[in-house]
C-alpha cells in the first residue's frame, strides 16, 4: 500500500524584479523595475482604488533589508517561506539572480526555494524576442546543477523529506522531459544532493509520472476560466463599467 506525503509548507512566490539590471534598462529605459507598471497603473472603473506600497516605499531588492523585513512580514501571515522565480537560460545566462546570491552570502532568517521559469522572454507589443530559454546537453545540465549547490546545501534553503525543493514552471516545455529531469538527479545526486524534490507548475496530477515529477501544483488554474473571464469582462464594458482601453 503505498501512502502520500504530508506537507505542510505555506511557500509564496518571489518575483525578484524590483531592482535595476542591464538588461531591463537596454529593453524598457533606463531605470525600469517592476514599479514602471506599478505607477502606471489605471483604473478599471471610476471606483477602482489602485494600490501603492505603504508610505510610497518603492523598495529596491538589491537592499537584503527590505527582503528581511518582507520574510518577517510573510511569518507572521503564516508564510513559511519564498519561491523565488530563477531565470536560468542555459550555459550560465541568468537574469534577477542577484536577491536570491544576496541572501546566499549574508546570514538572512530568510527560508527559500527556487522556481525555475523556463521561458523565453518576449516585448509581446512588437512581439520581439528579448532572451530565449536553451536546453542544452548533459554539460549544461552540470553547470546549473553547479550554480545551485550552494543554495541546495543551504541550511535555509526549504527540503521536503530532506529534499531540496525545486519547482519548474513548464516542465512540458523542455524537450525529452522525463529524461531530462532524470538526468537533472542523477547530476545532483553524483555532486553530493542525495534527490532532489520537484514540483511540476502549471501541471496536473498526471503529469508527475509523465514528466518524472515528485508533485505538481497549479496556481494559474483560473485560466481554465479564460472564456468566462473574458465574457464577464465584455459585458462590463458594454456597460461602460471597465474602460475598454485598458484591453487593447
Amino acid at each position: 500500500m503505498s501512502s502520500k506525503l504530508v506537507i505542510r509548507e505555506n511557500i509564496a512566490y518571489y518575483l525578484p524584479q524590483y531592482h535595476r539590471i542591464p538588461e531591463n534598462d537596454k529593453w524598457w529605459g533606463d531605470g525600469f523595475t517592476e514599479w514602471v507598471q506599478v505607477k502606471s497603473a489605471k483604473k478599471f472603473f471610476p471606483e477602482h482604488l489602485i494600490f501603492h506600497p505603504e508610505d510610497n516605499n518603492y523598495y529596491d531588492l538589491t537592499d537584503i533589508s527590505v527582503i528581511e523585513k518582507q520574510y518577517k512580514l510573510a511569518k507572521e501571515h503564516s508564510i513559511t517561506g519564498f519561491c523565488f522565480w530563477h531565470y536560468w537560460f542555459g550555459n550560465g545566462d541568468t537574469l534577477l539572480e542577484k536577491p536570491a546570491e544576496m541572501i546566499l552570502n549574508s546570514d538572512a532568517d530568510v527560508r527559500f526555494c527556487f522556481g525555475w521559469a523556463n521561458h523565453s522572454w518576449w516585448n509581446k507589443k512588437d512581439n520581439i524576442l528579448l532572451k530565449e530559454q536553451r536546453y542544452g546537453g548533459e554539460d549544461e545540465q552540470k553547470s546549473h546543477v553547479e550554480y545551485l549547490l550552494p543554495f541546495f546545501n543551504d541550511e535555509r534553503y526549504i527540503k521536503i523529506d530532506g529534499k531540496p525543493v525545486f519547482l519548474i514552471f513548464k516542465p512540458y516545455e523542455i524537450p525529452d522531459a522525463k529524461r531530462w529531469i532524470n538526468k537533472f538527479r542523477y547530476i545532483a545526486r553524483a555532486k553530493g544532493i542525495n534527490e532532489l524534490f520537484i514540483i511540476g507548475e502549471f501541471s496536473k496530477e498526471n503529469d508527475i509520472e509523465a514528466y518524472g515529477l515528485d508533485a505538481v501544483v497549479n496556481s494559474r488554474g483560473m485560466l481554465q476560466n479564460r472564456t468566462l473571464i473574458e465574457k464577464i469582462r465584455d459585458k462590463l464594458i458594454r456597460k461602460n463599467i471597465l474602460n475598454e482601453d485598458l484591453f487593447s
